[in-house]
């Protein structure tokens, strides 16, 4: 499955590429697989997660925070230190769906760092989600 996935991401992980097909029909598809995803699977895209491209990682992270496993969070913690604003955001706005309970205290003070670094000069769609995700942390 792993395959199918790479696949399937690799074709619109140029940022040249119209993001139209992407967001109406390759979030879709993409999280479809990654739900029939085997823990060797999981296992083989964190192994390879390091040799993909930036747009390639925003894509897999804009398919994350609805498939309730262990694999999300940890992939999720592992991107979200790559220094590009873009995925970073992608990012919070992946973990606004999933359950922070074990998230440590430590990696939430230093992603409360970087959004009150960003916020200033985000648009309001950015701002949106880095501020849903701050009151998500105040609950």
């Amino acid at each position: 499955m792993y395959k199918n996935l790479d696949m399937f991401i690799l074709p619109y992980s140029d940022d040249n590429e119209p993001g139209d097909y992407w967001y109406d029909c390759g979030i879709i598809e993409s999280t479809k697989i990654l739900s029939s995803f085997t823990d060797s699977d999981w296992e083989c895209l964190l192994a390879n997660l390091n040799d993909k491209s930036i747009y390639w990682k925003i894509r897999l992270v804009e398919c994350l925070g609805d498939l309730h496993n262990i694999y999300e969070l940890q992939i999720i913690l592992e991107l979200i230190d790559i220094d590009n604003d873009e995925l970073f955001v992608s990012c919070v706005d992946s973990l606004r769906s999933i359950n922070l309970c074990s998230l440590p205290e430590n990696k939430i003070k230093q992603i409360e760092l970087k959004i009150a670094s960003l916020v200033q000069n985000a648009s309001l769609p950015v701002k949106s989600v880095l501020g849903d995700f701050m009151n998500k942390l105040k609950k």
